[in-house]
């Protein structure tokens, strides 16, 4: 919630490490030679479109 009230959006960007020919080229980014699980992206946006939301009353059941 805070990243978004300052216009801040995050990505996940996974295919790289899901492709064997690019996980090499990912990990050589990386100074100390781990090995990465996840690629975020984060950025500044002036735009953006609201996210799809159910009511509370769709997601809960009473039982």
């Amino acid at each position: 919630m805070h990243a978004t009230v300052h216009r801040t959006a995050a990505a996940f960007h996974t295919q790289p490490l899901e492709l064997p020919r690019l996980r090499p080229e990912v990990r050589a980014t990386i100074p100390s030679g781990q090995f990465p699980q996840m690629i975020l992206r984060l950025g500044n946006t002036t735009r953006g479109r609201p996210t799809p939301q159910r009511s509370t009353l769709a997601v809960l059941s009473a039982g």
